[in-house]
This record gives C-alpha cells, structure tokens and sequence, in this order.
C-alpha cells in the first residue's frame, strides 16, 4: 500500500474532531480545579469540624462531671426535703396546739381587758373621792388648827375647874369631918344641943353655897357646849377667811414678785368674775399688765395649799377664759404651802407658782 494522502475534507474533520476533544479536556481540568478547590475547602472544614467534635467531646465530659455533682446535689435536697417535711408536720402540730393557746389567751385577756375596765372605773371614782377628801382634809387641818388653840385655852380653864374641884373636895372632906365630931358631941354633950344647932345652920348655908356653886358649875358647862357649836361654825367658815386673808397677801406680795421675776408691770389685783357659756368662772387675783409694750393679763388661784389636781383644775378655767379673751395671759397659783407635785405639773402647763414667803 503506498504513502497514504489526507484529503481535505479529511483534514478537516480531523481538526474538528482534536479540537473538540482539546475542549473537551480543557472543561474537565477547571471542573478538577473547581473540585481541588472544593476538596482543600471541605479538608478545612473537616479539620474544623473535627476541633468542634473536640470540644464538644470535652464539653460533654465536663457536662457529665457536672451532672453527677448534680446527682448527689438532688439526692442532698430529696433527704433535706424529707427532713423539711418532717419538721414542718411537727410544726403544723405546734400550731394547732399554739391556735388552741392563743384561743385561750384571747379569751383570757378580754376577760382581763373586762376587770381593767371596771378597775379603770373604780380608780376613776376613787380619784374623784380622794380629791374631794384631800380638800375637805386641807379645811379640817387649818380648822384643826383653831380647834387645838381653843382647846389648849379650853383645857387651861378645865385644869383651873380641876383644881377648884379638888379644893372643893377637899373643903367637903373637911367638913364630913367637922360633922362627923358634931355628932359625936351631940350624943356626948345634949347640953351643946344649941351650939350644935348653930353648927349645923351653918353647914347648911355652906352647902347651899356649894349648890349654888356646882349650878354655876353646870350653867358654865352649857355655856362650853353653846361654845364648842359656834367653833363648830367657826371652823366651817374658816376656810372661807383663810382665802381673802390669803388674797390680801397676793396683793401686796405679787406685784413686785412679777415685775423683778417676770418684767411685767401690771396693776392692781382685783377679783374678776367671767360668764361663759352660761357658767359663771371666778379669778381669786386678776390684773393687767404690760411686757415691751405688749399688754398682758395675769391670772392668779390663791389656795392655802396648792395640790396636782388644783394645778389641772386651774388650767381648766384659763382654757375656758381664753375662747372669749385673746390676749396673752400668763398663769399663777399663791398659797401658803405647795407640794412638788404641784410644781411640777405647772411646769408642764406653763404656769408659775409662787409660795406666801417668796420675795
């Protein structure tokens, strides 16, 4: 067969052919450099995910740690809980029996509550009494006081009465003497029958001046028992005296205390009567002064002995004077004698106290 010859027609099916498979070839090395690339990309990947599995691993054996710590954490709790449960069941049981305590103890204390009450009462009246009784005390020492002078002058002329008494005794002593000897000389001498006659005309007009002594003697008791009524209504009105002798003192005493303690200037005290709401108030020393040109009124409650309650009982009447009278006023209590209770209580209420004696 001899040299061969390519037409061509052949040639160039020969070159579209090579050339088809050069295209062919060359999509088939991008594609394996795409898939290179894809390869070292998921190579990545997989080293990355293989550290995520890692870590995961490692996170899940610390997750197990601690779930076992859980493990014996709710074990602790489940028997604390049972421990709970028992000791709240013997709570549940003390509060039952504490309900029934408390029960008791309200009954019992509104039952006490009850005779506070009533003791409240009683102790109120109580106070009221001795009040009234500690004033009607103070006017039977000051009568007493009288009494026991015109009792010492009583008993001075008693003892004098005493002893004339003796004497009479004794006088009468002597004369059922004399008489006794009379007799015997009557029966031993008939013959002094006058004399004795005479002896006893004037034992006779001796016992009339005894009789008519001793009817002295009774007209002297009456007239003591008519005495002792009329001290009796001395006394009464005692207290009365006492406080205008009392005032009178203010009077004189109060002024020159006010200005050299208080620096008021007032003028002359007076008694001051008010009507206030149908009620009629009486002020014992009443006067109006001045203080840095601002008039001021001054009240005074003279009593010869100044108690607590004469303090509160004062403070009463001011409160009542002022809803009518809107100057400033300032309070005194005067007596002879003013306890420290009373002191103290006008000092709370503002109020000044001032003794007879203070200068």
């Amino acid at each position: 067969m001899g040299k061969s010859s390519l037409t061509p027609e052949l040639y160039e099916l020969i070159l579209k052919i090579v050339d088809e498979r050069v295209k062919e070839i060359k999509v088939t090395r991008e594609e394996y450099e795409k898939l290179a690339k894809s390869v070292n990309e998921l190579t990545v990947s997989v080293r990355e995910l293989s550290e995520r599995v890692n870590e995961l691993i490692e996170a899940h054996k610390k997750a197990e740690e601690r779930i076992t710590k859980l493990e014996i954490a709710v074990t602790n709790l489940v028997e604390a809980n049972r421990k709970a449960e028992e000791r709240i069941t013997r709570l549940e049981n003390a509060v039952a029996k504490l309900e029934t305590t408390v029960a008791n103890l309200v009954e019992v204390t509104k039952r006490l509550d009850e005779r506070v009450t009533r003791l409240e009462n009683a102790v109120a009246t109580l106070i009221e009494v001795t009040k009234k009784l500690d004033e009607r005390i103070t006017k039977l020492e000051n009568a007493v006081a009288v009494l026991m002078e015109v009792t010492k002058r009583l008993d001075e002329r008693v003892t004098k009465l005493e002893e004339a008494v003796v004497a009479l005794i004794e006088i009468t002593k002597r004369l059922d003497e004399r008489v006794t000897k009379l007799e015997e000389a009557v029966i031993a001498l008939s013959g002094r029958v006058t004399k004795l006659e005479d002896a006893v005309a004037t034992l006779i007009e001796i016992n009339k001046r005894f009789d008519e002594r001793i009817t002295k003697l009774e007209e002297a008791v009456i007239t003591l028992t008519q005495s002792v009524k009329k001290l009796s209504e001395i006394v009464a009105g005692l207290g009365e005296t006492i406080g205008f002798g009392l005032e009178d003192i203010g009077r004189v005493v109060l002024p020159s205390w006010i200005e050299r303690h208080l620096g008021i200037k007032v003028n002359e005290f007076e008694r001051k009567f008010f009507f206030i709401d149908n009620e009629m108030i009486e002020v014992n020393l009443y006067a109006e002064g001045v203080l840095n040109n601002e008039k001021i009124i001054v009240l005074v409650e003279s009593k010869s002995r100044i108690h607590r309650s004469d303090v509160k009982d004062f403070s009463e009447k001011i409160d009542k004077i002022k809803k009518v009278i809107p100057t400033k006023m300032v309070g005194i209590l005067f007596g002879y004698v003013i306890y420290p209770d009373a002191t103290e209580e006008a000092q709370k209420r503002g109020f000044y106290t001032v003794a007879s004696y203070q200068r």
